[in-house]
């Protein structure tokens, strides 16, 4: 049955809809990211114990790299130019400050358990690399846009990065009929290098277990406003 407009007003709002920006800084990033690897393996060999928060295995650094190496400093500049362009796009005050990045290093039947940020302003994830196998590190830069796709994983590897629908306990009574933003509970990506994906805090995601005989690196981070020269309460 097709509502007849002539008699009934129709007004579709796609309501609260959730923040998420994904951008490809490609193969232009290359350098930097040859020199995040490379610190990387630096600052595990310096602390192999590391930290145990979100991961189950692998290794998790001490935060504030970016305070340690010049190739985290100089991503810290473009992760900020990039939070400022979702800020101004959806409607957000600008000028966040991102601070103490923090590197992940995962193998096989590593991940990540599911968590958020919500203490912060803002939290992200970027990928230098898409996995290290037996020393050699493998790019594998896209060009345009990157997406996140529906569904946890691509039915085949390990070690994708998922999103929850934060209002995914509660899609129960509608059944499905076609994969949309307003059926579908998650998204997930794999590593691509030169990718970085930014999302609202309250936000819960997860890694899940890795399967291949390779490590994959990322690095994650948070964002502050800080107008005053002072951090807000974490």
């Amino acid at each position: 049955m097709v509502v007849d407009q002539s008699k009934a007003k129709v007004s579709l709002l796609p309501l609260f809809s959730v923040p998420v920006g994904v951008y490809n800084l490609s193969e232009s990033s290359h350098k930097m990211n040859s020199n995040l690897v490379t610190d990387i393996y630096k600052e595990k060999e310096k602390n192999p114990k590391g930290v145990q928060n979100s991961n189950f295995g692998g290794w998790h650094s001490e935060a504030g790299l970016e305070e340690k190496y010049l190739s985290f400093s100089e991503l810290k500049i473009k992760i900020e130019e990039c939070a400022d362009h979702y800020c101004e796009t959806f409607g957000f005050v600008g000028g966040l400050e991102c601070f103490d990045l923090w590197a992940n290093v995962s193998g096989p039947c590593n991940m990540n358990f599911p968590h958020h940020h919500s203490q912060s302003a803002l939290a992200g994830v970027y990928y230098p690399v898409e996995s290290i196998t037996e020393g050699k590190r493998n790019f594998n830069y896209r060009q345009g846009e990157v997406f996140l796709e529906p569904g946890n994983w691509n039915q085949k590897d390990g070690g994708s990065f998922v999103v929850y629908d934060p209002s995914y306990s509660k899609k129960i009574h509608l059944e499905p009929d076609a994969e949309t933003p307003y059926t579908t509970s998650m998204y997930h990506m794999y590593p691509t290098s030169g990718v970085l994906v930014l999302i609202p805090t309250y936000l819960i995601h997860t890694v899940i277990p890795f399967k291949e005989d390779k490590e994959r690196i990322s690095i994650s981070f948070a964002f502050h406003y800080n107008f005053d020269g002072e951090y807000g309460e974490d």
